[in-house]
């Protein structure tokens, strides 16, 4: 029996690829995709002319970068696996899906980017960095994740900022409440008239139009 604790997305970045030329995920054998606000790992393997690299012992880090839209878009995460992370594998082992050169792992809580539309096209792109001396940074492949919202609420993990509103006790403190021992109301002349005890004064209701919207507000106090 099979668990499945993860969305897989496996990736193989060929370095003799032209800019134009992208990633297929080689589970689907399409453009990758995932749910918005899930967990997946990407299984990155490492090839030249579709042949995996047997010698990566060069190479210092292997990075994913996801951007919205395009190459110039907003950076929505990047992750580097680190040399002491990569793993020497071999053809049989990738082509079998058991082993990839770098595992990049996200948290749901780390794709929960917000969606303006039911599905959206983000920008991926592997890269590595070498040990060499100078090091060097080199651009491996690029392809489009398609990102579509699944609607089960997953997304958008908010945490709550007490500082913009009001509890209870202050709300009550700020404006006078109508079933409190300060105020009473009576209906005089077709009009409410509300009493304010530290005023002693009767206040009118007053129907407004302010910015085009009608609005109840209390007009000039008087006594009754």
């Amino acid at each position: 029996m099979s668990t499945l604790s993860r969305k897989r997305i496996r990736l193989l970045a060929d370095q003799s690829t032209r800019t134009s030329d992208k990633i297929s995920d080689v589970l689907t054998s399409s453009t990758p995709e995932l749910w918005r606000g899930n967990d997946v790992q990407f299984e990155i393997g490492l090839a030249i002319n579709e042949v995996i690299r047997d010698d990566i012992s060069n190479l210092a880090s292997v990075s994913l970068t996801l951007r919205r839209g395009s190459a110039a878009g907003a950076e929505l995460v990047t992750k580097s696996v680190a040399a002491a992370q990569l793993t020497d594998i071999s053809q049989a082992q990738w082509t079998a899906g058991t082993h990839q050169h770098a595992l990049v792992v996200l948290t749901r809580e780390e794709t929960a980017w917000t969606l303006t539309g039911s599905s959206e096209n983000l920008w991926l792109v592997v890269s590595q960095a070498t040990n060499d001396a100078p090091g060097r940074d080199l651009t491996i492949q690029h392809t489009i994740l398609k990102f579509v919202e699944d609607g089960t609420g997953t997304g958008d993990y908010v945490t709550s900022n007490p500082d913009q509103y009001y509890t209870k006790s202050e709300t009550d403190a700020r404006y006078l409440q109508k079933h409190e021992d300060q105020a009473w109301a009576q209906w005089l002349n077709g009009r409410w008239y509300h009493y304010i005890q530290t005023t002693d004064l009767w206040y009118p209701e007053v129907a407004l139009i302010k910015d085009g919207i009608p609005i109840i507000t209390l007009g000039t106090g008087v006594s009754l």
